[in-house]
């Protein structure tokens, strides 16, 4: 006889009713595409986690964005040099590309990385969000 200390982590999941924020573990909270891979991942969890990284994305963005101004105001003074100012416009360029590479890498298809990239290049800023 198997003892029930011997169960295995599957096993244990698969026992679960609810998620570890206490939500329901059925029906529409379910995340359909993780169903078809055998799991099942919380809707709402994922919705609030999935919303955290629009808002550090976007907070990250802010802050470059106004050390870009930042940066250019002295010019315009006439403190920096034009060397020191488009080192620092790359700088904040290189940031930027670290932020679009990890919105990208949250996005599920093409069409959704193609879109994230419209928006980041589009000379308004990111505006939609990755996977959804």
């Amino acid at each position: 006889m198997v003892s029930r200390d011997l169960i295995g982590q599957a096993a244990k999941n698969a026992a679960r009713t609810h998620c570890r924020r206490g939500h329901e573990l059925a029906g529409a909270n379910l995340v359909p595409w993780a169903l078809r891979r055998g799991e099942r991942m919380c809707r709402e969890c994922r919705r609030l986690r999935v919303a955290g990284y629009r808002e550090e994305a976007k907070a990250a963005l802010g802050r470059a964005e106004r050390a870009l101004a930042v940066v250019e105001a002295p010019h315009v003074a006439g403190s920096l040099t034009r060397a020191e100012l488009d080192a620092e416009r790359a700088a904040y360029m290189a940031r930027r590309a670290v932020l679009v590479d990890a919105a990208l890498a949250r996005c599920r298809t093409r069409e959704q990385a193609d879109a994230e990239r419209r928006s980041w290049f589009s000379g308004r800023g990111r505006t939609t969000g990755g996977a959804k």
